[in-house]
């Protein structure tokens, strides 16, 4: 699914929790990713560190519903030209 979101050319990628973040990384360095609800991403080397996480993937822990809307004006201010915006979360 995350290389069809790629094909589509989204602004921008939400991707659910560690392996979320790991697919969306695998499948471009160009679109922008922001992990949602994830683990440690330095840890599972998805980021150089949470200071300065280099390449195209950000991300947060905090996974309650109420924060959608915050997500979405995150989302908005990294990539403030943006039309389209994907959620991507994976199910065991």
């Amino acid at each position: 699914m995350a290389n069809e979101l790629v094909e589509e050319k989204v602004d921008i990628i939400l991707a659910g929790g560690t392996i979320g973040a790991q697919v969306a990384k695998n499948a471009t360095v160009a679109i922008p990713i922001v992990a949602a609800g994830a683990g440690d991403l330095v840890d599972a080397g998805i980021v150089k560190s949470l200071a300065e996480p280099g390449g195209n993937v950000t991300g947060f822990t905090a996974n309650a519903p109420e924060a959608g809307v915050k997500r979405i004006e995150i989302m908005k201010e990294i990539i403030a030209t943006a039309d389209r915006a994907a959620i991507l979360f994976g199910q065991p």
